[in-house]
């Protein structure tokens, strides 16, 4: 493999993406105050698993039981290497269910190298 530095301290080349949602049961909008405590939460997890995160902020639609859902979300993204990835997935996992339940989610989109995924 050809590395485009060259010195390379550490490849951080899984890219992970979380996208937290502004609402609770499906279509009912959380305040601002709410949203962004569940940015917080979501970029510290993500952090102290694997180092350090990016947020950008957007607007998402997608079909849920009730009909077509569009809401603000929220995507904080982080990378890892392939071997925290694969030690640290279990712990991620069990943090997302975690969260489904608590933010009252039919699911939550998680994007992993470039593939989403409903949890």
């Amino acid at each position: 493999m050809v590395l485009p530095f060259k010195k390379v301290q550490k490849e951080l080349i899984t890219h992970l993406i979380i996208f937290v949602p502004s609402t609770r049961d499906v279509d009912k909008p959380i305040s601002d105050s709410d949203f962004n405590k569940r940015i917080r939460l979501t970029s510290s997890f993500l952090s102290d698993l694997f180092v350090g995160t990016t947020k950008i902020s957007g607007t998402g639609a997608y079909h849920s039981k009730k009909g077509l859902v569009t809401e603000r979300v929220a995507e904080v993204e982080a990378f890892t290497s392939p071997t925290d990835y694969e030690q640290k997935k279990g712990k991620l996992h069990k943090w997302l269910l975690d969260r489904k339940k608590e933010w009252g989610q039919e699911s939550i989109a998680v994007e992993y190298e470039e593939d989403m995924y409903w949890i």
